[in-house]
């Protein structure tokens, strides 16, 4: 099991999993290209730490050694301690490729690359690499609460003792995995979009209203949160992209059609939690 893991941007997903590995107890070298994107990510993770305080899941008294565990830096060549590195960075397949090209090469043996990616070609970007059986996929479903769901995606190349490292981490980071082929979509985004894609058939013909819709499956079905509330905290331009994706791959498949309400609310910028505006109004956050 990595006694530290590397991870590639400090964005919303990789100060989340710097997070919850360092509460798991293990070291964390985080990188990105500044100093300032560095700061902001470590304030965000200071705050979170300290709302779970405040809730009662962590003590006071962890906190200082749990922010002593993550590592941030601004050089690529400090990941090369690491036995995992995982890249969290912008949704773009060249510049994914162009970085596991330099971490392969930088990387000591043995090290597993590990992409986040929810969309784009896992084997794509393995191929970039000097040792594509260490590349995989390990995609972090954006479920609400987060982080509840590893996606482990195999490539033709990925080795069983790739994929083993990487169910490791999910154990060690108290996340249930499992394993996946390289196809669009993955594994839940596919039964995600198709579960959306009926709600908002259901919704757009009057059948039911949004509130209805989210309330029959918070009540009947368990969940703790409906279609709708889902899209607006994950974000409905994140959900009109994975449909595009699953759509271009499936062109036939009429279920995986980005919804015209999709397109209508991403137009008028009403993009869910983020925007303060989706399906759902909510108030705005006040310092």
């Amino acid at each position: 099991m990595p006694k530290q893991l590397g991870i590639v941007g400090s964005g919303t997903l990789g100060s989340a999993l710097a997070q919850r590995a360092a509460i798991s107890g293990i070291d964390v070298v985080l990188y990105d290209i500044n100093d300032t994107l560095l700061r902001r990510a470590l304030e965000q993770i200071r705050s979170d730490l300290q709302r779970r305080v405040r809730e009662g899941s962590l003590i006071q008294e962890s906190l200082g050694e749990i922010f002593s565990r993550i590592h941030p830096r601004t050089h690529l060549t400090d990941l090369r301690v690491c036995e995992c590195i995982v890249e969290a960075t912008i949704e773009d397949l060249t510049t994914k490729k162009d970085l596991f090209k330099h971490l392969s090469q930088d990387a000591k043996a043995g090290t597993i690359l590990a992409t986040t990616t929810p969309s784009l070609c896992v084997t794509a970007i393995a191929r970039a690499a000097t040792r594509p059986e260490r590349v995989l996929g390990m995609h972090f479903p954006q479920t609400v609460p987060p982080l509840r769901l590893l996606e482990i995606v195999q490539t033709p190349y990925t080795s069983k003792d790739s994929i083993e490292k990487a169910r490791g981490i999910g154990d060690l980071l108290s996340i249930s995995s499992v394993v996946t082929q390289d196809i669009p979509g993955f594994i839940f985004n596919r039964m995600f979009q198709t579960w959306c894609g009926e709600s908002l058939l259901i919704a757009g013909h009057s059948i039911a209203s949004v509130a209805q819709i989210d309330r029959l499956v918070q009540d009947h079905l368990g969940s703790p949160s409906g279609p709708f509330q889902s899209m607006d905290a994950i974000g409905i331009d994140q959900i009109l992209i994975q449909a595009r994706v699953l759509s271009e791959a499936h062109p036939a498949e009429t279920r995986y059609r980005a919804h015209f309400m999709l397109k209508r609310l991403v137009d008028s910028g009403k993009t869910g939690l983020a925007a303060q505006e989706g399906f759902y109004q909510y108030a705005k956050k006040t310092k």
